[in-house]
């Protein structure tokens, strides 16, 4: 899902909507979705512009209780969450990733970094793609500089744990894994991975404990 903020009047905008309209053309029958919301005080305003450049992908007006679920990152109207049209690339990168395209990824999601060094979504995507190419040291780096540029997200911490894990390097995953739980009490993925890590080191009780909590969490996982 790539969710566009943007505005009749943004200058941004009038660089990146051709960009998002050739993006969701592309990829939109390989379930790729898009959501533009206008942040136009006018509706009349967004529909026009809309209408005179001929965009068709999905598009709403920012209202209050949209702006509750979704709040408009800060930055240019125009951008998905970086002033630089990073989501753009990811979700182009993650088409790449899906097809096999696994060097396209990562070279997408570099790009993605050059626009917007600090946008932990894109270190953590990049990860992920050099990590199914078993890379995994350099795998462990994009993960631990995405828990760095953005230390409240707990996903950047699971993500870095998973791979520190695959490295073998037991304590330091179990660090980052009880770190994401920390973060999201709810993370019940956390929890099955703790549990892995204590097992991995000849703790059943421990991994049992851990067991327990991911199935108080999300009773989906007792299987």
């Amino acid at each position: 899902l790539v969710v566009y903020w943007w505005a009749s009047w943004c200058p941004f905008c009038a660089v990146q909507s051709p960009h998002i309209e050739a993006l969701w053309r592309k990829n939109r029958a390989r379930g790729l979705q898009v959501l533009a919301l206008s942040i136009d005080r006018r509706r009349e305003d967004a529909l026009a512009y809309i209408q005179k450049k001929g965009f068709s992908f999905p598009a709403a007006m920012l209202t209050p209780e949209i702006a509750t679920m979704l709040p408009k990152p800060k930055g240019p109207a125009g951008e998905a969450g970086d002033p630089a049209g990073a989501d753009v690339l990811i979700a182009e990168g993650q088409a790449h990733e899906d097809r096999g395209e696994l060097e396209r990824a990562e070279a997408t999601f570099r790009e993605a970094i050059a626009r917007a060094p600090r946008y932990a979504r894109a270190r953590m995507n990049l990860g992920n793609a050099l990590q199914k190419q078993g890379r995994l040291e350099a795998a462990a780096q994009a993960q631990r500089e995405a828990a760095e540029c953005d230390p409240s997200h707990p996903g950047a911490r699971f993500n870095l744990g998973a791979v520190l894990l695959a490295l073998g390097r037991l304590d330091d995953a179990q660090a980052a894994f009880e770190r994401a739980l920390e973060l999201d009490p709810a993370f019940a993925d956390a929890a099955v991975y703790l549990a892995e890590c204590r097992s991995r080191a000849g703790d059943a009780v421990g991994a049992r404990r851990h067991l327990e909590r991911a199935v108080q969490i999300a009773p989906g996982h007792a299987g």
